[in-house]
Parts: structure tokens; sequence; C-alpha cells
């Protein structure tokens, strides 16, 4: 058995992932333009996805109507949906599909290799799940996800830093599972007393113009500290690509979306320490 999979894109580069050679069943990918494209090809070559992840830049990109039909023709697939910054209330303000799983874009560049090796495991949680499942219940599959294993390199220390490390206990409740050694700080406690770890865990309170600085500041703090620095995961609520350029700079830096899944955390978290 193979699991096909059909990505909708209007833009090339969000394509950019190669996937996993890892896993029970080959992928099969292909690429269309729109959806009335798919639609097209399952007409005419009767080839049906097993997913069908769709890149969404606005509200109202992918029309109701080919949606429905889309979901007649092939009511066994299940759908993914990575959007962008400009959708992120259209769950409550639109009308979305039930069973679609919403991943943003933040998420996707941070988990996508890794979600695509669970696609090719029969056994993922998600696979037992109804295709009118609702998003709670597709919350609780996701919470099902195994947790990756954190690089095996000794030591491994990590920073947790934010205005409140109460707030961050759950980090180092989580990372007690692999006995790593968890530095909790604020950021003006970690820039004035700043030692070398692994990675640092960034919780920001909002993406202004003072916070982004400080954390470059200590982005540079690090590298001084270290000829190769550490590894940064950045916690930030509705994060806009806009915001983070800055972090095109440093390869280490990956930036996921606030409230944070454990899994995501953890596939974040072994990204930077691998880079």
């Amino acid at each position: 058995m193979r699991t096909v999979v059909f990505f909708v894109s209007a833009s090339p580069s969000q394509l950019s992932v190669p996937l996993p050679a890892k896993g029970n069943r080959p992928t099969v990918v292909h690429v269309f333009p729109t959806l009335g494209k798919v639609i097209a090809t399952i007409l005419s070559r009767r080839s049906y996805p097993d997913w069908l992840i769709l890149f969404q830049d606005r509200p109202g990109q992918f029309s109701q109507s080919e949606r429905y039909i889309l979901h007649r023709l092939t009511p066994l697939t299940r759908w993914l949906v990575v959007y962008g910054p400009w959708c992120e209330s259209e769950p409550r303000t639109g009308t979305p599909l039930p069973g679609v799983l919403r991943l943003s874009w933040s998420q996707w560049c941070v988990v996508a290799k890794d979600f695509l090796g669970l696609l090719q495991d029969e056994t993922n949680p998600l696979s037992s799940l109804p295709i009118t499942a609702s998003e709670e219940e597709i919350h609780s599959a996701r919470l099902q996800f195994p947790f990756p294993a954190l690089p095996g390199q000794e030591p491994l220390d990590i920073a947790v830093i934010g205005e409140c490390p109460d707030e961050l206990i759950w980090i180092r409740r989580l990372l007690e599972r692999w006995s790593v050694p968890v530095l909790v700080a604020t950021p003006e406690e970690a820039l004035a007393h700043w030692r070398p770890v692994q990675a640092a865990i960034y919780d920001l309170r909002g993406a202004n113009t003072d916070e982004l600085r400080r954390i470059q500041r200590l982005i540079v703090r690090s590298y001084r500290a270290s000829p190769r620095g550490c590894g940064w995961l950045l916690l930030a609520g509705f994060p806009i690509c806009e915001d983070f350029e800055f972090t095109k700079n440093w390869p280490r830096i990956r930036i996921l979306p606030k409230p944070t899944q454990h899994w995501d955390l953890l596939v974040g978290l072994r990204s930077v320490l691998m880079a």
C-alpha cells in the first residue's frame, strides 16, 4: 500500500519540504495550483488522495463550492489546511469543513517533515478518526502523537526564558522525562547572567519592537558565549512573517505559535538541537 498526498498551493516555495525516508508506506505526492485542477484530475483519472493538504494565504482562497464537490467526490480523503496569518480567525468567521486539521504557517515550517512521516504510518492516531471528526477530537488525537526522542548528546542543558517563569513550568516538567537540566529565567536574568546552553526556549509576551530587540541581544550573547551559539525556539502568539525576518540570519531558530502542543515543542526543540 502507498500513501497518496495532493498538495494544493499557488506558491511552489511553500512545498520545499523533503519527504521523510522512514515509514511503512511509500508516499506519492502530486502538486496542484488550484482545487479546480484537483477536481479535474479525480474526475478524469479516478485518482483519490489519502491526504489533501491546502496552503491557504487568505480567507476565501478556496471556494466553498469546490470544497464540497471534493468532499463528495472523495469522502474518505483527510484534509489538512496550512494557513497564513490572515486566516487565523476563519474557524470563527468562516465555514470550515468538519474533520479538517489546521496548522499555522509557523507550525508547518517546524513540524512538516515529522508530520509527513506520521502520515506514512497507518497506525498514527489521526487515521482512526472518522472523516467528520470535530476539532476537539482532532486535538485529542494530536495529543496521542508519539513523542520524538531528543538527541543523545552530552551534556544537554536547556534554558527556558520568559517574563513569567511560573507559566513555563509545564516545559520543565515535559523535559524531565529525559532528565534534561532546565534553567528557567526572565529575559533580564538571562542577559545579565548568560551561561552556555545547547538550546533556549523563549516565551514572547508580544512581538513588539523592544521584545524583538531583546531577543536579538540574547541571540548575539549566546554566540559570544559559544562559537556555535545555541538553538532557539520562539513561542509567539499569532506570529507574522514580517516580525521575524531577522531570524533568517540564524539557521538554528524556529518559531511556534501559542498555545503550543507538547509534540510540536519537542519536534521544534529537536530540530534546533540537530541544526
